[in-house]
């Protein structure tokens, strides 16, 4: 049991630390809707916590790091240490920065005409040229990869083959079923689901608050918070489709190549 608990307990703070430039960025955005509305001023207290908790890390980080030449002067160790707190304080901001670059934003959806409503969907490719089922998912991840998708292999004990991000809310998986039809020929047969990833939580979260916030006649509070719950969903939904949406595009590609004449024959 303790294992078990130390484990979970290591996950959250896995997840804190990934995801500690956003939970800040949030924060920051209550604490400056908090000069319109009062009950918001919980967040300043929040926020304070989550900076001294960035700020504790860094400089833990920097007070174990291992020095290449431990026998340089003090002086010299001293800025070191300081340049590693610096960059550990910079992290999340550089990771927020990257996010917004790289696919947080909603107007950085990459291959719109790849989008598709996010819904459970079975597609099927007839082949008339056999090949074992590893070599089907490997054509189908090549695929997906020179369509510069994020696609991520299931395990062992997972109930999907490859699952593909469309951004940090939303994502789609796909499972692959093989019928064999003697003489060469197979069935395949692919499940291709969207899955949300996160997300829920906050925007329930802020529409609570835009609710509480309208009753107190803090209308553009009010306004503010309910902007943001639904944005939440609603990049779900475009990242759930734009990755569903790769995935269909990588099987139809699939399907070309099985309907293609063997060069063999």
């Amino acid at each position: 049991m303790p294992d078990k608990a130390e484990n979970a307990l290591s996950g959250v703070n896995q997840v804190i630390a990934k995801y500690s430039d956003l939970l800040i960025a949030g924060l920051a955005g209550l604490s400056a809707l908090a000069v319109f509305w009062s009950p918001l001023r919980f967040a300043v207290l929040a926020l304070a916590l989550a900076l001294g908790a960035v700020i504790t890390q860094a400089a833990s980080s920097a007070a174990h790091a291992r020095l290449r030449d431990p026998s340089r002067a003090a002086l010299s160790r001293w800025k070191m240490r300081s340049l590693i707190f610096v960059l550990h304080l910079l992290q999340p901001a550089a990771r927020l920065w990257g996010r917004v670059r790289h696919g947080l934003a909603p107007w950085h959806l990459r291959g719109k005409s790849r989008w598709t409503l996010p819904r459970p969907r079975q597609l099927t490719i007839w082949s008339e040229r056999w090949q074992p089922h590893t070599e089907w998912l490997e054509a189908l991840e090549g695929a997906l990869r020179d369509a510069r998708a994020a696609v991520k292999r299931g395990g062992e004990y997972d109930r999907y083959e490859l699952a593909v991000s469309g951004g940090p809310c939303g994502s789609a998986r796909v499972q692959m079923a093989v019928e064999e039809h003697g003489e060469g020929r197979q069935y395949l047969r692919f499940r291709v689901w969207p899955k949300l990833r996160r997300g829920l939580f906050t925007s329930l979260f802020a529409g609570a608050l835009a609710a509480a916030a309208f009753s107190d006649q803090a209308f553009g509070v009010a306004a503010v918070l309910a902007s943001g719950a639904l944005a939440l969903p609603l990049s779900a939904l475009r990242e759930c489709g734009r990755a569903q949406g790769e995935i269909e595009e990588g099987l139809r590609e699939l399907a070309a190549a099985a309907r293609a004449p063997d060069p063999g024959r």
